[in-house]
């Protein structure tokens, strides 16, 4: 496993009606979410973003440099591997097109 690949459960497929605890950090730990109006960005993505792909967000905290984010599988399309790797690609496209800079 390479540095950058997340750790993950052996055997665990991820997907479905299950609860998981992801963390998502910044681009070299920068401390992006330190500024309100960022962090405020952030925050008003995530319920509409992974609700809509069969993810309840119970809960999620924004730091200064990651955000943690409890989540539960509604029903079995609920997959948190891919819905993970979408979100970081589109919250990076669209960081980057106000900001010119990496998450």
């Amino acid at each position: 496993m390479s540095p950058n690949t997340p750790p993950r459960v052996s055997g665990c497929t991820y997907r479905g009606p299950c609860r998981y605890f992801v963390t998502c950090c910044t681009n070299n730990r920068r401390t992006l979410f330190a500024d309100p109006s960022v962090a405020l960005w952030l925050s008003a993505q995530i319920t509409p973003f992974f609700e809509c792909r069969g993810l309840v967000v119970l809960a999620y905290c924004v730091m200064p440099d990651h955000v943690h984010l409890l989540l539960e599988g509604a029903d079995e399309r609920a997959d948190v591997v891919e819905t993970m790797r979408t979100w970081k690609q589109r919250t990076e496209f669209d960081w980057k097109g106000r900001t010119g800079r990496a998450v």
